[in-house]
């Protein structure tokens, strides 16, 4: 999710000490809600879901998202990202 090669100097070795940690413990929340039998695995959903937010944190980030679509509604949108991957509770 992080631009490690920008953050160098930032912080030695962040791919291992931030950004996986990371990553498991959303995969650990991701397998925790599956229903049993599904054909996805955690490490695919997580990084779909991985994916689809940090799109949404970059053209936040770098503002473009009021040139694309002024006035969204940022949470809303995440929730939705989030709700739209993850399987419904039983």
């Amino acid at each position: 999710m992080f631009r490690h090669d920008l953050l160098e100097g930032a912080g030695e070795n962040l791919r291992a000490t931030i950004t996986l940690p990371m990553f498991r413990s959303w995969r650990d929340l991701v397998a925790a809600g599956l229903i049993s039998g599904s054909t996805t695995s955690a490490d695919e959903l997580t990084l779909v879901l991985w994916t689809n937010l940090h799109g949404i944190a970059s053209v936040v980030a770098n503002r473009s998202i009021e040139a694309i679509a002024p006035g969204t509604d940022i949470p809303r949108l995440v929730a939705q990202a989030i709700t739209r991957h993850l399987p419904e509770s039983a």
